[in-house]
């Protein structure tokens, strides 16, 4: 038993590496790193997020997500909004287009992991 949780586990790990090698590709030809898609994933077109929140799940530093923002809001992929109570409050949101970008690739990422597994 446990070299087959040994195998099973070393298969995992090898599609979990070509996987993240083939998005990275995928990425690259959309201008995006995989820490930009991250951000993609973590938000949503229809509900706010704060920098904060945003911050702790990605577990970075505030100028890294800042940076990754800055990027996606030029590409037009997320927009920002001041609270206008407390103007030091800054929320997130899905455009549209970071919508589709970001479903366009984990769909890209469960056909690897179809393929992988067939």
């Amino acid at each position: 038993m446990d070299e087959r949780i040994k195998n099973f586990e070393e298969a995992l790990l090898s599609v979990h590496r070509s996987i993240s090698y083939l998005t990275r590709v995928f990425l690259a030809e959309r201008g995006l790193t995989m820490s930009r898609f991250r951000v993609l994933v973590y938000l949503d077109t229809r509900q706010e997020i704060n920098m904060s929140q945003l911050q702790s799940r990605l577990l970075l530093s505030p100028a890294t997500v800042t940076g990754l923002v800055d990027g996606l809001v030029n590409d037009g992929l997320v927009v920002r909004r001041r609270d206008e109570v407390d103007r030091r409050m800054v929320y997130l949101r899905l455009t549209e287009a970071g919508a589709a970008v970001r479903d366009e690739v984990l769909a890209f990422r469960r056909r690897c992991l179809r393929d992988a597994l067939t």
